[in-house]
């Protein structure tokens, strides 16, 4: 036996395993599926030195829609294997999960949130953390099947949702069509009545420089990047202006205009930067009328399909959920406080009072992400 024991989850799915686990991994096996909604722990986990064999092993959980044959489109292994890479590990005891210290100050209960990709990555990663806070999330995709190469659906990406507390639905579009965009919106207000607030989380990604970037990149990423921005915030709206409040969450960087960011991929950069310009547009139009607009980019690499396919080091990236956390915890301030701002996710997480973030994994020296210095 191990020393320590690995917290029981507090909503622990029936695990049906093709082969017979000991009491250890079956445990841990639990945990990983706790872990898909409530982000890394930091609860003491012991090092089970044979806790990979529990890759193959995991064939079907019940109650956790998680299956072979399940719209996933990702087998059993490949399911334990991704939850067994994204969780971390804490070398000190006791510790409260990030999230739950979080929400002991976000009272976001029945808010509406709208939200521009969320199948997969920091977008489902956000939307799940505030399910766990009871909002209830909207989602637009384009991924209706799974995709080789790229984990989840919007299907599965609304059932995750909901299994961690709230309500969610999906709508399958582009962010560049203006008639998706409205469905989306349509359909929020439809089910539920109100938009809170709107992610702007969807981007293209093409790291490249002038002469190495096709016109097909450079108008992908300003229609999805810029327009999609743009279309999003600009259906919605009407609506949170209706009630006299709302959010706007982008995840973009801060204007770092050091001459090696400005130079190493101008076409990307520009559109990322154009999105944090028209969120900080947007505070200086909008606040008056009680909508705060705010962008958040991380401080490393985050562990994404984008991330291993386009920029690699993978490696030494943090999980989404530091992104999530940090998400919920700009959510749970004031309008006042967080408009016109632009923030870097650990710097939130350390304004809340979460000192260690080794928990969001990235190991000893976690790389640094694309515009921070």
């Amino acid at each position: 036996m191990v020393a320590g024991r690995i917290p029981r989850p507090r909503k622990s799915p029936n695990v049906e395993l093709e082969h017979h686990l000991t009491d250890d991994e079956a445990h841990l096996a639990e945990a990983l599926l706790w872990h898909r909604c409530h982000g890394p722990t930091s609860e003491l986990l012991p090092q089970i030195a044979h806790q990979r064999t529990l890759v193959g092993k995991v064939r079907n959980i019940n109650g956790g829609a998680i299956a072979v044959g399940h719209p996933f489109g990702m087998t059993g292994a490949q399911i334990t294997s991704t939850l067994i890479n994204s969780l971390q590990y804490h070398d000190k005891p006791n510790q409260k999960l990030n999230r739950e210290k979080i929400l002991k100050f976000a009272d976001l209960k029945d808010q509406t949130i709208i939200m521009s990709g969320g199948s997969r990555g920091i977008g489902l990663a956000t939307a799940k953390a505030l399910s766990t806070a009871g909002c209830n999330v909207a989602i637009l995709s384009k991924t209706d099947e799974p995709h080789e190469g790229l984990p989840g659906t919007i299907h599965t990406a609304v059932e995750e949702i909901r299994q961690c507390g709230g309500d969610a639905i999906g709508v399958v579009g582009d962010v560049r069509s203006e008639d998706d965009v409205t469905r989306l919106v349509d359909r929020a207000i439809e089910r539920f009545g109100k938009i809170d607030a709107v992610i702007n989380n969807a981007s293209a990604i093409h790291l490249a420089g002038t002469l190495d970037t096709p016109m097909k990149r450079f108008t992908l990423m300003n229609e999805v990047n810029v327009r999609g921005t743009w279309l999003l915030t600009n259906k919605a709206l009407p609506h949170m202006l209706k009630t006299g409040s709302g959010r706007i969450l982008t995840l973009s960087p801060p204007l770092n205009l050091a001459s090696h960011w400005l130079a190493r991929h101008p076409a990307y950069t520009v559109s990322k930067y154009s999105m944090t310009m028209l969120t900080l547009s947007w505070a200086a139009e909008l606040g008056r009328h009680g909508i705060a607009a705010c962008a958040l980019w991380p401080a490393t690499l985050i562990d994404t399909a984008a991330v291993r396919n386009v920029v690699g080091g993978g490696e030494a990236a943090r999980s989404p959920a530091i992104m999530a956390d940090a998400a919920l915890a700009l959510f749970g301030r004031s309008p006042e406080q967080t408009n016109g701002r632009t923030y870097i996710d650990a710097d939130v997480l350390r304004e809340e009072g979460v000192r260690n973030l080794s928990v969001y994994g990235g190991g000893a020296q976690p790389a640094k992400d694309l515009f921070v210095d």
